[in-house]
C-alpha cells in the first residue's frame, strides 16, 4: 500500500494529528461495521459481534485524510444515510445496539471539528420522520451533554430562522 496523498495542505495539517489513533485492525473492524450497516437487510448479530471485537460506531473507516474524520454513525445518520428511505426502518435498532455497546456521543476518540467531523446530533436537525425521531429519543434518554444537545437544537432552530419560519 502506497503513501496516502493528501488533497491539500489543510487536509494534511488537519488530519495528520489523528493518524495512528486507530490501529489498522480497528479500521478494518470499523469498515466491516459500516458495510454491514449499509445493507438493506442488516444482520444485527454480525453488528453485535463486530462491536464486541472493538468496532467503534464513532470511529472512521480510513486511517488517513478526510476519511479519518468521518465517523460511522455520523455517516449513517447524515442526510445521505439513514434519513434515506432505504435505511430508515433500521435507524432505531442500530442506534439502540450502538448505545448498548457503549457509543458515547459526547466522547469520540477523534474530537468533532464542526467541519468534516460533525457531532451526529447536528444531523438530527434533518429528522422529519418517526424512525429518526425515535432514534433521537433513544439518544436523549441515554443522556448527552448540553453541547451535544446544542448541536441538534441550534441546527434545528437555525434552519427554521434561515427559512423565515420563526
Amino acid at each position: 500500500m502506497g503513501e496516502y496523498e493528501y488533497t491539500n495542505d489543510y487536509e494534511r495539517e488537519h488530519t495528520q494529528k489523528y493518524e495512528g489513533i486507530y490501529t489498522p485492525e480497528e479500521i478494518e473492524l470499523n469498515k466491516k461495521l459500516y458495510e454491514e450497516c449499509q445493507k438493506e437487510s442488516i444482520n444485527f448479530h454480525t453488528v453485535e459481534e463486530l462491536l464486541k471485537k472493538g468496532a467503534d460506531p464513532l470511529g472512521p473507516t480510513s486511517g488517513h485524510g478526510w476519511g479519518l474524520l468521518e465517523h460511522i454513525y455520523g455517516e449513517l445518520v447524515g442526510p445521505d444515510g439513514y434519513f434515506n428511505d432505504q435505511y430508515l426502518p433500521h435507524l432505531p435498532k442500530i442506534t439502540e445496539v450502538f448505545l448498548k455497546y457503549g457509543m458515547d456521543i459526547d466522547n469520540p476518540k477523534i474530537p468533532y471539528d464542526g467541519g468534516n467531523s460533525i457531532n451526529p446530533m447536528w444531523h438530527f436537525g434533518f429528522a422529519n420522520n418517526e424512525n429518526s425521531i425515535y432514534a433521537l429519543k433513544l439518544i436523549l434518554d441515554k443522556g448527552i451533554s448540553v453541547e451535544s444537545f446544542d448541536e441538534f437544537w441550534g441546527h434545528s432552530i437555525g434552519d427554521l430562522l434561515y427559512c423565515k419560519c420563526g
